[in-house]
């Protein structure tokens, strides 16, 4: 395992305890208050933490200097391509649903459609059309097809919307705008890196550069939760 390597690895660790520690908190919240919003946000960031601990596992499983390779290409088809893909729309669901019902609960069924309508298509392209396993420089790699990488750039440009959504509520609800700041900061920032860069595997930034920013979205997310109990 080189440098690159290894900091990616570090860096997906951190991602994996970080998001993990945040779903512990999440689960404790909604126990004790079984609150629909926080239930919203705990399934999110449940599915989360299982995506990159996928990620994480894939270059430990992986290792062409042992002659893993088809085993290799067994994690990016059932770890890759199973969770970082196809959990994505559900993740992207959960956190419509969470920035719904905080800005407005009264109305969260009906705004629901729409990201329930965007998973459902991509759960039908996933499955019908799915991704294509190629080599590339002796390495495997599951890429989308066409009609998954159309369902993808959809859903990238909807990741956007629960960011949007509490830039909003913080100037609905002037006594929570810090939070509400730091909300729709940190989930642009995952939307950007996470459903935009990584998903779609655009190259700039780097991989590394592009987990730290992921790292400092769910940061931003956990401090504004943690606001929330002050």
């Amino acid at each position: 395992m080189n440098t690159f390597q290894l900091a990616s690895t570090i860096v997906k660790l951190l991602i994996v305890l970080v998001s993990g520690l945040m779903t512990r908190d999440l689960f404790k919240r909604y126990r004790e208050t079984l609150n629909r919003s926080a239930f919203f946000l705990l399934v999110f960031q449940l599915l989360f933490t299982v995506t990159y601990l996928f990620q994480f596992l894939i270059p430990i499983l992986y290792d062409p200097a042992i002659n893993l390779i088809e085993r290799g290409s067994y994690a990016h088809q059932t770890l890759s391509g199973a969770t970082f893909t196809l959990l994505a729309p559900f993740e992207v669901l959960f956190l419509s649903l969470f920035a719904f019902d905080v800005y407005n609960p009264k109305r969260t069924k009906y705004l629901a459609i729409i990201p329930i309508i965007i998973t459902l298509l991509y759960a039908y392209a996933y499955f019908r059309y799915g991704d294509i396993l190629r080599q590339f420089n002796g390495f495997y790699e599951w890429t989308s097809s066409l009609q998954l990488r159309l369902m993808m750039e959809i859903l990238a440009v909807f990741a956007f919307l629960p960011g949007m959504i509490f830039l909003l509520y913080s100037f609905k609800v002037k006594s929570d705008r810090r939070r509400g700041l730091l909300l729709s900061s940190g989930f642009i920032v995952i939307a950007l890196f996470v459903y935009l860069l990584d998903n779609l595997s655009i190259q700039p930034p780097g991989a590394v550069l592009r987990r730290i920013f992921i790292l400092a979205g769910l940061i931003m997310v956990n401090l504004a939760m943690k606001k929330r109990d002050a």
